[in-house]
């Protein structure tokens, strides 16, 4: 089984809200780089890819299987995507992206944006040599 297939097998449970003006819609949004102050730029992207917790809070017990996400944007230290779960600042995450590239993921915020949909954004614990090393560009 290749990696982008071990992917699609994961149910996605992601419910993204009606949105008519774009604004979760991930790649629909222009990131201007000139303007963007992040250590590397960013790159706006649609793909899926999986997860599973590593670490986090010890009164939550977190699921052990793979769960799919939803990348919306990229960089060589971080990436935002869609989750189907809540996380919190500090927990740790395995991302398996679709060419089998894998990076801890530290999340840094998580925004609500429907009831089986949050916003999480953070950093790689490694950098990506470039964004097509994971398969998203």
């Amino acid at each position: 089984m290749t990696f982008p297939e071990a992917i699609e097998s994961v149910a996605c449970e992601i419910v993204v809200p009606a949105d008519p003006g774009g604004e979760n819609r991930g790649s629909a949004r222009v990131i201007d780089i000139d303007k963007d102050k992040r250590r590397f730029p960013r790159f706006p992207c649609r793909v899926d890819a999986i997860l599973r917790y590593q670490s986090g809070p010890p009164a939550l017990r977190r699921p052990r299987e793979w769960m799919r996400i939803m990348v919306r944007n990229l960089s060589r230290c971080g990436m935002g995507f869609l989750h189907s779960e809540a996380v919190f600042p500090g927990e740790r995450m395995l991302i398996v992206f679709p060419r089998g590239i894998q990076r801890v993921f530290v999340a840094k915020r998580c925004r609500r944006i429907g009831a089986r949909c949050f916003d999480v954004g953070g950093e790689f614990s490694e950098l990506l040599d470039n964004p097509t090393e994971a398969g998203l560009r």
